[in-house]
């Protein structure tokens, strides 16, 4: 501890608003250049002054004149300064004329503050400001001269107001989603010098000395989250606050569509402390371009037959998603059906394709018989006309489609009983050439006629066998009419190319 003088202290030292005690304070407005004019505890090798407002400092009207070499001014003696301040202006100096500021705790020995030069000609001077050594209990200023003379004036020794250590701890940490970590920053701050402990306590029984840790929280909701920090001068300071790990939404939608294509999605997604804001729909239809997004809650799209990956991504109001994906199967059943007409019997050829699964059939017949349930089928009808047949497909999925089939059925009530055997072969034919037999050593007259009794051939053959070439014809039932000498016959043969 330095020796306080007490005298020092009380003449010269002044205490600023702005905490600042000024030690001491020389202005050497009485100062007449004589040692009866010395401010007291001031010590001089050579006395001057000016008396000039224009060649003062900023207080004015004298300053100290330094007016020959190595003119030297002590002050008097101090504890505890930090900083001296002082006016300077030169008179007619060079560069070799220079001022030296010293510091001494013993007024013995002393060490050099500052060499000023050259000196500072304008007219208003320099004010000069410089630490002091905080051992330091003496200055000096010690002219050391050329040419020319130098003005000293308005001296200030302060100190400073002294410096409280302190230290404030703070961090920041993003608030994330439940299986994402969180980051501390840690935001301390602090006068007492580094930060040299620091101890994180996460709210969950787990702690940490990093600087900024990083920590997984193994369940969602709020933590209290506690950091101690100390300094290197034992400061220490405490800062709490909330961080959150937001629960993941569950997604999930319902779909339903009819079997035109259009399907309808409705969101059944849900989420635990939140609400579910932002819907991002894929309807994986790349054909439909830009209509293959939707951001709506429940939104509808259409398809063309086929199967299709239906993606949800949902995200909750602190932007936790989560996401779900549906494989759906777009049907628009196409059913045909086909009949070939022989006399009174129609046979039945029937398909269903685009639907979903496997089919199940029924036929109406169109003649209120009981309806059959199969695709291929065939129907005896007991009384000529125009008759509509329809056929049914539904596929896995309830959906259906028909396709109808109207035709005509000629009965000729001509006998078929013969007492002539009568063959004709092969029967169906694939090309539509068939081989005659009529069993009889007579001619008989053959007539071919078609399905709505058109005649469309006409011939007579001698006894045995005969060729009867219908390949002209189109595929189908026809009607061979034998006429011999004892009755006439009605065959039916089939041409399937």
């Amino acid at each position: 501890m330095k020796k306080i003088i007490l005298f020092a202290l009380t003449a010269f030292t002044t205490v600023a608003a702005n905490g600042q005690t000024t030690l001491q304070s020389e202005d050497f407005t009485t100062y007449l250049g004589t040692a009866a004019t010395a401010p007291l505890g001031w010590t001089f090798s050579y006395h001057g002054n000016y008396t000039t407002t224009a060649s003062s400092g900023i207080s004015g009207p004298n300053s100290y004149k330094f007016g020959v070499n190595n003119a030297t001014v002590t002050t008097p003696m101090f504890t505890d300064a930090d900083t001296v301040s002082f006016w300077l202006k030169g008179n007619g100096t060079d560069a070799n004329s220079k001022l030296i500021v010293l510091e001494s705790a013993d007024n013995i020995s002393y060490d050099t503050i500052v060499s000023l030069g050259p000196l500072p000609t304008n007219t208003t001077g320099m004010t000069y400001k410089f630490p002091v050594s905080s051992a330091s209990q003496y200055l000096q200023f010690v002219y050391v001269k050329s040419l020319g003379n130098a003005a000293f004036d308005d001296y200030r020794l302060i100190q400073n107001p002294p410096v409280v250590s302190s230290v404030t701890a703070g961090f920041s940490a993003n608030n994330v989603c439940f299986g994402d970590s969180t980051h501390f920053m840690d935001q301390s701050t602090g006068t007492g010098g580094p930060i040299t402990s620091r101890v994180w306590n996460f709210g969950d029984a787990s702690s940490s000395t990093s600087i900024n840790p990083v920590h997984l929280y193994a369940a969602p909701g709020g933590y209290e989250v506690t950091l101690t920090v100390i300094d290197s001068s034992l400061n220490t300071d405490t800062y709490t606050d909330s961080v959150w790990v937001h629960n993941i939404p569950v997604a999930g939608f319902a779909s339903s569509g009819n079997c035109s294509g259009i399907f309808m999605f409705t969101d059944t997604s849900s989420v635990t402390n939140s609400s579910i804001t932002e819907w991002m729909w894929t309807f994986g239809d790349p054909m439909s371009g830009v209509n293959d997004t939707s951001s709506m809650e429940n939104p509808s799209h259409t398809y063309p037959a086929g199967t299709y990956t239906v993606t949800e991504i949902v995200s909750s109001a602190f932007g936790c998603s989560d996401t779900a994906s549906m494989i759906l199967m777009s049907t628009i059943i196409n059913t045909s059906l086909n009949a070939s007409v022989i006399d009174d019997s129609v046979y039945f050829t029937g398909n269903a394709t685009n639907g979903a699964g496997t089919y199940t059939y029924s036929i109406d017949y169109g003649d209120g018989s009981p309806m059959g349930t199969t695709a291929n089928s065939s129907h005896i009808y007991t009384l000529p006309g125009v008759y509509t047949a329809c056929l049914t497909a539904t596929d896995s999925l309830g959906c259906a489609d028909s396709s109808c089939e109207t035709f005509n059925i000629i009965i000729t009530g001509i006998s078929t009983v013969s007492y002539t055997e009568i063959q004709i072969v092969p029967n169906p034919s694939t090309d539509g050439v068939f081989i005659f037999d009529a069993g009889t050593t007579q001619p008989v007259l053959i007539e071919v006629y078609n399905v709505i009794g058109k005649s469309i051939k006409t011939l007579k053959t001698t006894a045995g066998r005969n060729t009867l070439d219908l390949s002209a014809e189109a595929n189908g039932a026809y009607f061979i009419t034998v006429t011999t000498n004892k009755e006439v016959i009605t065959k039916k043969v089939i041409i399937s190319k």
